[in-house]
């Protein structure tokens, strides 16, 4: 690289003494690892574009690849957004490994933007997978009904 003097005239020859206008300076560039929802492309970190593609992969100084986006369980953002549709579930924010819900109705669907929901199960469900009932709910037939606090 070469810095420019302040009489602004420009010279990029070799180094020959007193009256140069630029010095030789060496400069270390020293790029940051691609994060989680990236790739690395011309030694750039780039987020994986959606809607059809996500990377969850986040390992320091290897290669991370853009995954494609199986849109038949579930909704893609780019990066690391990605979230279930209706009657799919996963254990967590750190898989891309979709489950489908034993009662399909019990699991929400994100929305295509993938702004999780806070909560994932229907009112009434809870657990991974929305496979249990909450307080105050029986399971009747694979379904949570509410508790009838009058029977006795």
């Amino acid at each position: 690289f070469f810095f420019q003097a302040e009489d602004g005239i420009r010279d990029a020859q070799e180094s020959r003494g007193l009256g140069d206008v630029y010095k030789r300076q060496s400069l270390d560039l020293e790029f940051r690892p691609c994060i989680k929802g990236e790739r690395k492309v011309n030694n750039l970190c780039q987020e994986c574009p959606g809607p059809n593609y996500y990377s969850l992969d986040s390992k320091a100084g290897e290669m991370t690849q853009c995954k494609k986006c199986d849109t038949n369980i579930m909704h893609c953002a780019g990066g690391d957004k990605i979230c279930p549709k209706q009657g799919f579930a996963r254990l967590n924010e750190e898989t891309d490994i979709f489950m489908e819900c034993t009662n399909k109705k019990a699991c929400l669907e994100s929305d295509q933007a993938c702004s999780h929901l806070i909560k994932k199960c229907k009112p009434g469900y809870t657990g991974n997978f929305c496979a249990s009932c909450e307080k105050g709910y029986g399971r009747h037939n694979f379904e949570c009904i509410k508790c009838n606090k009058n029977i006795w």
